[in-house]
């Protein structure tokens, strides 16, 4: 009989054992594919369900590295996309995807390679449609479907031309979790399954499960389908108004009506992501960029577009046959005048090292005329 990896009994089965218990690796996978409290005859041993549930709550999931990489990604596509984000923690505890298979009964939905608990995209997009459908009384049903698309579609052009004006992405932690082992206790098993009517003298069945314990911070992003339509803007600012509603109210995932899932706005989160762009763009552009900030503008951004920084031979070319002729032009004002000539002096010092002080024969003539400008004195 082959036995599964997780069972094996040789010299790799300390390694496993030192990879559970330090946490390295992939959470998600070991709480999926390494159980350990199998008898010889594939029964769970007494009390192997919830001892491994709390081995793995024991330590957060995820590496800091990785999810502040897969956010920073995430932020970047929206901003692409036109999108916003929003964060949001947890109040209580948080379960989600308890109905996936696994051996302990109870799953969790794990991101495949982050190794996170998650929120998939279309789980938000169905919370949020939910809250506007069922609690909301003002959005008509043309609205709803315009935002989220109709629920049945005939046929699959059909529903390629009805998709929503927004969309939803996963909704990923910020940082690393921590998880709670947590137990529920149906005490009429038999009367559930349909077997009898329900009495005192039936055992309770405790079943220990995974979740995601309170106050940990998720990163929820949407974005509209049509970045320049006026119409998915306006979807997508109130999609997020009515998820700041549904979060708190009617909160995600699993078992929701006994107070789990619920999520309250953390602007102190968001506060720090939105710095922390901000100073990276800051430092991309700085890096990218060889216009002096005090040199910033209209004319210096056209002159961006005509590859100053990117392709030094191409904006050589543009130099000559635009720049310098505006520079000149009597219906160029002075102060632009003066400003071309310092972005060009400052593209020479900088691309052409050398040349300013002392300029080849082809170079000298556009020189001169940048000093003439600028009122410097030739060398």
């Amino acid at each position: 009989m082959v036995l599964p990896l997780y069972q094996l009994k040789n010299e790799y089965a300390r390694e496993r054992e030192n990879l559970i218990g330090q946490a390295k690796g992939n959470t998600g996978l070991i709480f999926n594919k390494y159980f350990l409290g199998w008898e010889d005859n594939w029964d769970i041993k007494a009390g192997a369900k919830s001892g491994w549930i709390k081995q793995i709550g024991k330590n957060p999931a995820g590496n800091r590295i990785l999810l502040e990489e897969a956010v920073e990604r995430l932020l970047n596509l929206t901003d692409s996309l036109a999108g916003k984000f929003r964060c949001y923690k947890t109040i209580w505890r948080f379960a989600t995807g308890l109905g996936l298979n696994n051996p302990v009964e109870n799953g969790m939905a794990w991101h495949h390679t982050l190794g996170v608990p998650y929120l998939p995209g279309s789980s938000v997009k169905g919370l949020v449609r939910s809250w506007a459908e069922q609690w909301l009384d003002y959005p008509s049903q043309d609205e709803i479907n315009r935002i989220f698309g109709p629920r049945e579609v005939e046929n699959e052009h059909e529903a390629a031309e009805s998709v929503g004006s927004v969309i939803f992405f996963d909704a990923l932690p910020a940082a690393p979790v921590r998880l709670a082992a947590d137990v529920m206790t149906p005490h009429y098993q038999n009367y559930y399954g349909g077997n009898e009517p329900p009495g005192d003298w039936m055992d309770p069945n405790p079943i220990p499960f995974l979740t995601v314990d309170k106050e940990q911070v998720f990163l929820f992003t949407v974005a509209p389908r049509e970045r320049d339509d006026a119409v998915s803007r306006s979807d997508l600012e109130t999609v997020l108004q009515w998820m700041d509603e549904a979060l708190p109210n009617i909160g995600a995932g699993a078992k929701t009506a006994t107070g789990y899932g619920r999520f309250i706005r953390c602007a102190q989160t968001e506060s720090r992501l939105t710095s922390a762009r901000l100073r990276l763009q800051e430092e991309k552009a700085k890096q990218i960029s060889s216009i002096p900030a005090h040199l910033a503008g209209p004319i210096a951004e056209e002159m961006s577009k005509d590859q100053y920084d990117t392709n030094p031979e191409e904006f050589l070319q543009t130099l000559k046959t635009k720049w310098l002729t505006k520079m000149q032009a009597d219906e160029t004002s002075a102060a632009d005048q003066q400003t071309i000539a310092r972005l060009l002096k400052n593209w020479y010092q900088v691309y052409r090292e050398g040349q300013w002080e002392k300029p080849n024969l082809k170079n000298t003539p556009v020189i001169e005329a940048i000093r003439k400008t600028l009122g410097e004195e030739t060398p």
